[in-house]
């Protein structure tokens, strides 16, 4: 669950609860008016050898944007990261065992774990190697609230800064205070990121009363470069540690959780049911891999960048990263904030393999088959001053501008359209499915919405996603394709 407003309050909120989200591109009205990077991509002439595709490299990322977003701080998306791991006793609930504490630990830390994946060998898979946590678990830290005092304020949101403030000056590893120093990788002033686990496992106090909830959040207060002070925080109730798994060891909230650390928005909606991304990606129900999109605007992918090819192969995402861009003719800036489609070919393999041969709680399974995946992306920019929201071309941000808390700049869009910046319904990520049937609020995707082998792609006939075969922006989509190939090396399709 997200609790935000146009205005990011703080503590900005992303939590685990999973609903839906929205998928109808009516607002063809909202042009940016700034032309693409590098000239016209539709030339033909610029590039017709059959797949002599551009690769795309040195493009900005949540990590480059975060000091633009009001509270800044996110968690690295590379490099050895150390984040703080905290167990938190509250004094009237039963300590955490010695076995619970290891088992916390392995969740996090172990790189062949016996259930699904840890949080740490899920990004290092995930990242391509790019991103290696390492979750240094403090001593216990022993809250000076109890838990229903804790539970009173955190109805107002303030429970979770009252216990970071508190345990700043306080906390050990092995019996000796932190240097915060060495927990600032980035060396932005901020901790790079603290995870909170509390002794609480009353399921009924979890779902019904949303206490001890997982979500993630930040502080926004001041920096501090010699010492640096909290910022991005994520936490929940070891009760989540158990969901898939009655030993506990269940990494796939913490995963979803720490998703948000780095970036990276919840894909649900919190308006309707169902979800324009389809469901089955990491950051709506918490399950299998994390999608194109996301990895792109990590910095963990360079996609290829289609320019009137007549013929294309990606090998399997999963295991390479492979994916394709297909940019719309007004909206695309050479990086992840743009409008654009990203292609992928899926595999039930990888990251993917688990939850596509056993269901993860109440989720539905993930696909079983592989295929094509179409993601339509709208991560267009705005740049927001005193409540009023304007597109701004990637060109024109100032990175090294201090942003405050009504000046900032966020993507337009989300897959709730109650929090997007400018008021419309399109969404930041919809997949394409090959039903030709709109997800939003009609349910999860599944094996039929994947493209197959002798499937065909014709966007002028895909009007649940593209009124008039037109993109967000108002320029053409106009693509067709055939996939004339599939197997485990990889996907052919062939453009007309």
């Amino acid at each position: 669950m997200i609790k935000k407003s146009k205005k990011l309050l703080i503590p900005i909120i992303f939590s685990f609860l999973l609903i839906g989200c929205n998928n109808t591109n009516s607002d063809n009205n909202d042009v940016n008016p700034n032309p693409p990077i590098g000239g016209d991509i539709g030339d033909e002439e610029d590039n017709p050898i059959e797949n002599e595709l551009t690769t795309l490299n040195d493009f900005f990322t949540y990590q480059d944007l975060d000091e633009t977003m009001t509270y800044g701080g996110f968690t690295p998306s590379s490099g050895d990261i150390d984040i703080l791991l905290v167990p938190v006793e509250f004094s009237d609930l039963s300590n955490f065992s010695d076995s619970e504490l290891k088992m916390i630990d392995e969740t996090f830390n172990n790189e062949s774990p016996s259930y699904f994946e840890s949080v740490s060998s899920y990004y290092y898979e995930a990242s391509y190697g790019k991103l290696n946590l390492n979750f240094v678990m403090t001593d216990v830290y022993e809250s000076s609230l109890t838990s229903s005092q804790f539970k009173r304020y955190e109805v107002n949101g303030n429970g979770t800064p009252i216990l970071l403030d508190d345990m700043y000056n306080s906390l050990t590893i092995d019996g000796q205070r932190i240097n915060y120093y060495e927990y600032d990788k980035d060396i932005d002033g901020y901790v790079d990121g603290v995870w909170m686990i509390y002794n609480n496992a009353n399921k009924e106090e979890v779902f019904v009363n949303s206490d001890y909830w997982a979500y993630t959040s930040y502080l926004g207060g001041e920096k501090d470069y010699n010492n640096p002070t909290f910022n991005t925080f994520a936490n929940c109730s070891k009760y989540f540690l158990y969901q898939g798994n009655s030993s506990g060891y269940d990494a796939h909230t913490l995963i979803h959780e720490t998703g948000h650390m780095l970036g990276l928005e919840d894909y649900y909606s919190y308006d309707v049911t169902y979800s324009a991304s389809g469901g089955l990606m990491m950051m709506d129900l918490n399950i299998g891999d994390n999608d194109s999109f996301s990895k792109f605007s990590l910095g963990w992918v360079n996609p290829y960048l289609y320019n009137k090819q007549t013929k294309v192969t990606l090998k399997p995402f999963a295991s390479t990263g492979e994916c394709l861009i297909i940019p719309s003719g007004n909206s695309f800036y050479n990086n992840p904030f743009g409008e654009y489609l990203i292609l992928e070919y899926y595999t039930p393999t990888n990251l993917n393999y688990f939850d596509s041969t056993s269901k993860y709680i109440d989720r539905p399974c993930l696909y079983s088959e592989s295929g094509l995946i179409i993601y339509h992306i709208d991560a267009r920019l705005v740049e927001v001053r005193n409540n009023r929201a304007s597109f701004i071309h990637s060109d024109n941000i100032d990175f090294s501008k201090t942003y405050s808390f009504n000046d900032y700049i966020y993507t337009a869009y989300s897959n709730t359209h109650s929090y997007s910046e400018i008021s419309s319904t399109n969404n930041l990520i919809e997949i394409v499915s090959a039903t030709n049937i709109n997800m939003y609020n009609s349910g999860f995707s599944n094996n039929d919405s994947l493209f197959k082998l002798n499937d065909s792609f014709d966007s002028t006939s895909f009007t649940s996603f593209f009124r008039n075969d037109l993109f967000n922006d108002g320029s053409k989509v106009n693509i067709n394709f055939t996939i004339t190939s599939l197997d485990e090396s990889g996907i052919t399709l062939e453009f007309n």
